[in-house]
């Protein structure tokens, strides 16, 4: 029997689309739509919570995972697609045109493309982080440094799934998360550089983990292998429910992984 959870008396949510959060992090966090205030929600040992969105520090939520406000998003996304269409339809009117070649002009709108997804992944990556960690800034700078100056970096960020039966473990720090000390980790020649990082909330929990590869024996997106880093992310992600942040160290690009898919996204 599907347990439910009411946003109002005539919204009804499955509990299997909800998730846990902690009072301090959902009462910060952004994307929550303000139609969420409180529900009773049965658990699978049959008891109760009560999630009120003004609680404490403490308090427990079970908040639906799909309550990101998306408005500005769409906004945005919008104005992005009407560019896009505009390209497009000059390139129906240059097709009159036996002398001009188009090919230049493909890329253009392929670039434009590329450019709108990663504005909207980088848009879901923050609503699929906010509950989970409070350190989504400094994240975001870190990455934004490390592809900037094309150092590779591999971050895995815990959700509700535990990390370690799938890892194999490197070196304890649990410090807290700060960019410095990121960066610091993924120079290039320094002793953890290849290996990954495991965040959970706002700490580093450990450095130099290694990651399941993807179960696939050749892994591609379009035309270009991926390298270890974006295979381990996939595999990763295949086995949990776990957020990974890849760095490409040939390109500087920035990617996700969820659910065994990898998205680029905009650094910054």
């Amino acid at each position: 029997m599907t347990a439910y959870v009411t946003q109002s008396a005539s919204v009804w949510i499955p509990q299997a689309a909800l998730r846990t959060v902690t009072g301090s992090a959902a009462s910060r966090s952004p994307f929550f739509s303000n139609r969420v205030k409180a529900a009773f929600v049965g658990n699978q040992y049959n008891t109760h919570y009560y999630a009120g969105m003004n609680g404490k520090d403490g308090d427990r939520y079970m908040i639906p995972e799909n309550c990101c406000d998306f408005s500005p998003l769409k906004q945005e996304l919008m104005a992005e697609i009407e560019m896009i269409k505009q390209s497009v339809n000059h390139l129906s009117d240059k097709l009159d045109d036996d002398h001009s070649c188009l090919l230049g002009e493909f890329e253009k709108v392929k670039e434009k493309v590329a450019e709108t997804e990663a504005l909207a992944a980088a848009y879901y990556l923050r609503c699929y982080l906010s509950s989970y960690t409070d350190k989504f800034a400094e994240l975001s700078m870190s990455i934004r440094h490390m592809a900037q100056r094309r150092h590779g970096a591999l971050l895995v960020v815990q959700r509700n799934d535990p990390i370690l039966p799938l890892i194999t473990q490197g070196i304890n720090l649990n410090a807290e998360l700060t960019p410095s000390l990121l960066e610091t980790i993924f120079v290039p020649g320094g002793p953890l550089h290849d290996g990954a990082v495991y965040i959970r909330e706002d700490k580093i929990v450990s450095a130099g983990n290694v990651l399941p590869l993807a179960r696939a024996v050749t892994v591609e997106t379009g035309e270009r292998k991926l390298g270890t880093r974006h295979r381990a992310a996939i595999g990763m992600t295949e086995q949990s429910d776990a957020l990974v942040l890849v760095v490409s160290e040939e390109t500087g690009r920035t990617s996700f992984s969820i659910e065994g898919k990898l998205y680029p996204f905009a650094a910054g």
